[in-house]
């Protein structure tokens, strides 16, 4: 019997009972008992919460699909290779440097018959994907011979850099306004890498600040809306795209709530959004 059914059971709740103790509907949580879909790392968190037991007690086995997700990226991953995303109407292929672990995860996704797929690179992204609306995704080791004509890689993304370096930055565009923040040392190296940052963007605090908060979304015909979204709605539709849930129309809002947008589903191709924002709020508010 699934873990998730049998704790329920035990517990004398309902499905829909569990559903609205989770926020979601009844149809998810019998998709989650049916395995149909994986729940997310924070769904899984609230349940074993209200169950009394530890996350691990509702797995049945690991899965690719658990052990990703962005919460529990670690740091210290090394670099594997690139994903590929090749979207409609776009003459190039959007290349991103990701770990070993994203290679595997996206390798599950893909074969797993799901319509969206979250994927964490290595350079302070996430990449919400709508599989119907995208071309084409491809991997590529680092080891194997790079796509001469589709083969365009920003120099200092090549193969990301530590998440450290990104935080970084945070300390950087602080002391470059004056202000005082609280985030831990920062080791000779970083603070390196992170100057070097700085001189890409040639010392401007707005470009580095756009590397740090900008989210694109990016539609069918071709065009991309870019603009810093709160975090906690690109939290919200991660889930979403996690779930494979996605609602027929997103939602996003300005990081200070000054405008909503929304976007019917079927002109969706890629959210593209600041890892960091997901990871912890607190570097979100400098």
């Amino acid at each position: 019997m699934n873990r998730i059914r049998k704790m329920r059971t035990d517990r004398g709740l309902s499905q829909k009972q569990l559903a609205d103790m989770l926020g979601t509907t009844q149809q998810t949580v019998g998709r989650w008992e049916t395995e149909k879909v994986q729940p997310s790392v924070a769904s899984l968190r609230e349940m074993a919460e209200i169950f009394g037991c530890h996350v691990s007690d509702l797995l049945d086995e690991p899965t690719p699909a658990v052990e990703h997700g962005v919460d529990l990226l670690d740091v210290d991953d090394v670099f594997w290779g690139h994903v590929g995303i090749k979207l409609h109407k776009q003459e190039r292929t959007k290349w991103y440097p990701i770990t070993e672990k994203e290679s595997r995860h996206v390798n599950f996704v893909m074969n797993s018959g799901k319509s969206s797929c979250v994927v964490t690179t290595r350079n302070n992204r996430v990449l919400l994907l709508q599989l119907p609306n995208i071309q084409r995704i491809c991997l590529i080791s680092n080891k194997a011979s790079k796509p001469e004509m589709d083969w365009e890689v920003d120099g200092r993304d090549c193969s990301g850099v530590p998440l450290d370096v990104y935080r970084g930055l945070y300390s950087w565009v602080a002391k470059e306004l004056d202000r005082q923040v609280e985030l831990g040392g920062i080791s000779q190296d970083t603070a390196r890498c992170v100057e070097d940052f700085a001189v890409l963007y040639e010392g401007e605090v707005g470009g580095v600040m756009n590397l740090l908060h900008q989210t694109e979304v990016h539609h069918t015909n071709g065009d991309v809306d870019s603009y810093w979204a709160h975090s906690t709605d690109l939290a919200f539709l991660r889930d979403d795209f996690w779930e494979d849930l996605l609602p027929p129309v997103v939602w996003l809002s300005s990081i200070e709530r000054e405008y909503d947008h929304y976007y019917p589903k079927q002109t969706i191709c890629m959210v593209e959004a600041p890892l960091l924002h997901l990871l912890k709020h607190e570097y979100v508010e400098v």
